[in-house]
């Protein structure tokens, strides 16, 4: 994605969201805090100060991964 990387920069942990509760391959067993291949208890952080900007921060074997957020509608 193209338009993220040359915008990421802008995007900084901003305080601790949560951490990963579950695994699960099952988009019907999903729930806040779950992931498909991140391990149990990893940090995710809101990004910015608003913290409305869509983007994750993931700190994942010693570097800062970026996730959009899945929201429900």
């Amino acid at each position: 994605m193209d338009w993220f990387k040359e915008k990421k920069e802008k995007y900084t942990i901003h305080h601790l969201f949560g951490k990963t509760k579950k695994q699960s391959a099952n988009s019907f067993w999903f729930t806040d805090l779950t992931a498909t291949k991140l391990p149990v208890g990893t940090r995710v952080y809101s990004t910015n100060e608003n913290g409305d900007s869509g983007i994750l921060i993931v700190e994942y074997e010693g570097e800062n991964l970026y996730y959009m957020e899945l929201l429900e509608g």
